[in-house]
């Protein structure tokens, strides 16, 4: 099998690759990752080797998008993989274009391993995850529960009319839109400080501190030049 070659296959595996994902997060890159969400792999991925045969540099790569499509660079191959097509996950494989099927080997957060009949490819992450075990916790509907502002009574709810959306590709939307202090209705999200706060729309500068964050529960802290002046309690819902 040639180059081009590999990079026409390598292609096709990195846009299955990213229907997968992760549920365990561990701080050695190496350690092996369960897979349970597509988006643990959206990102960009660099083609290591192709059946034992190594590729120096970063020019054959594939580029995954959280809306199941994906990209290849470089562009053109004569063995008929698109440069541009779909990806999907069902269980054990990537699918791309519904028709190249790879086996999932072994993930970890910074490589792939991937096979067919014939192949063996690996592949490495170019850049950061940012679908860590934190972010995965986060995604979801939360409603409120209790709410306090700095010297005030405490405020509990249980009405289900008060909820913040946390959505897998980095938007939010929330009701009603003075649920926090800072009004607000919807845009994006991201974390910051290490995973430790919750930023919504970087641009205007509403952050959180992550006080609590369980499987149910996520407890958040206003804050402003650096300290909690209110604290907001969830409860995940879906």
């Amino acid at each position: 099998m040639n180059t081009k070659f590999y990079s026409a296959l390598f292609a096709t595996i990195l846009t299955a690759f990213l229907s997968m994902s992760f549920t365990s997060c561990s701080g050695d890159d190496d350690d092996e990752l369960t897979i349970s969400s597509p988006y643990q792999f959206v990102g960009k991925w660099i083609l290591e080797s192709a059946n034992g045969e190594s590729f120096s540099g970063s020019r054959h790569y594939i580029v995954l998008d959280a809306n199941f499509s994906y990209e290849v660079f470089p562009k053109g191959n004569p063995f008929g993989i698109k440069d541009r097509g779909s990806w999907k996950f069902n269980g054990q494989e990537l699918i791309l274009n519904n028709s190249s099927i790879f086996h999932i080997d072994k993930l970890t957060s910074t490589s792939l391993v991937l096979s067919s009949d014939s192949d063996k490819l690996v592949f490495k992450r170019d850049g950061e995850n940012p679908y860590n075990s934190t972010t995965m916790q986060l995604i979801g509907k939360w409603e409120l529960r209790t709410y306090q502002l700095y010297g005030e009574e405490k405020r509990t709810y249980n009405d289900g009319r008060r909820y913040l959306i946390l959505n897998a590709d980095f938007t939010f939307s929330i009701n009603p839109y003075n649920l926090f202090e800072a009004e607000k209705r919807g845009g994006t999200w991201s974390l910051d400080n290490n995973n430790s706060v919750l930023v919504f729309n970087k641009d205007d500068g509403d952050r959180y501190k992550i006080l609590q964050l369980t499987e149910t529960t996520l407890q958040l802290g206003w804050l402003e030049e650096g300290d909690v002046i209110e604290k907001t309690t969830f409860e995940k819902v879906e």
